[in-house]
């Protein structure tokens, strides 16, 4: 029982990481789009 709770907590955190990477990515490639933009425009 122990064991099937420390998997599953394990399992639970590597979501969230893999959740934060995700957005981790969306938002430097956003920011790197807007640096893009602002470069173009001076």
């Amino acid at each position: 029982m122990v064991l099937e709770e420390l998997a599953n907590e394990n399992e639970t955190e590597q979501q969230s990481a893999q959740k934060m990477k995700e957005k981790l990515q969306k938002y430097t490639l956003e920011d790197l789009q807007k640096s893009k933009q602002f470069n173009e425009k001076i």
